[in-house]
């Protein structure tokens, strides 16, 4: 059984879209994964009617708390051989990674059976600072203890810092060891594939409602259908 989190400390850089992708590339292998949206500010995820997504809440009087992921946790573990999607928004970023150190839940998760995969976006562009801070928390904080995979969402702007790549950045050289897999959301045309992308997520609808449905013109759904080929293709060189 796979857990997969999602996990950056920086908003609005494609942390649904991650999870989104995920969950119906498990569909598209008949797996029927258990979708949990624990944001508690935008439940973007539990909008997708198609997956089942389970809305938790983590706020009490007004704060994240972390107590509240005990439910979760067993509610994961009642699944038992089934993967679970869960994504996580930004303002939890840093109660959940506390969360998880403060009672070594990752060793326990792992010896029930758990394999446990951290998604972590990295965004182009202004927000490219951020996200590599994101990850190196992460990174530091759980090092080899979980399969941590490195998304590189190129939607805004080429991820790049003084002209290298990130497999020739300092970040990625240096915890080389402790990145499972790297995932690429290629640059697309925004004019075209990005309003598309940006219609299908805003819908809430999957690349198969979209494809299927005469809200859309023919040639958009052409583009997300190859867009959906090239993610789950993406997908499946790391998982």
């Amino acid at each position: 059984m796979n857990l997969h989190l999602t996990l950056q400390g920086k908003g609005g850089v494609g942390k649904t879209l991650v999870s989104v992708l995920l969950a119906q590339y498990l569909l598209n292998k008949d797996i029927q994964p258990l979708c949990v949206d624990t944001d508690p500010v935008n439940r973007s995820f539990a909008g997708f009617k198609k997956l089942a997504v389970t809305s938790w809440n983590i706020i009490e009087n007004k704060q994240v708390e972390m107590r509240l992921f005990d439910g979760l946790i067993n509610m994961i573990l009642a699944r038992e051989e089934s993967d679970c999607v869960v994504d996580n928004g930004a303002s939890s970023f840093i109660p959940l990674t506390a969360y998880l150190q403060e009672s070594n839940l990752l060793q326990f998760l792992s010896e029930n059976n758990l394999t446990i995969f951290i998604h972590v976006v990295l965004a182009g562009g202004q927000s490219l600072n951020d996200t590599t801070r994101g990850l190196d928390f992460v990174i530091q904080e759980f090092g080899s203890a979980v399969n941590i995979i490195v998304w590189l969402n190129e939607y805004f702007g080429k991820i790049e810092n003084n002209g290298k790549s990130f497999e020739d950045s300092k970040i990625f050289k240096d915890n080389k060891s402790n990145i499972y897999g790297i995932i690429r959301i290629p640059e697309m045309t925004k004019q075209t594939f990005g309003v598309d992308i940006q219609e299908m997520l805003e819908d809430r609808v999957t690349f198969d409602e979209y494809i299927a449905s005469g809200k859309y013109m023919i040639i958009p759904r052409q583009r997300i259908k190859i867009f959906k080929e090239t993610m789950f293709n993406n997908i499946s060189l790391v998982l």
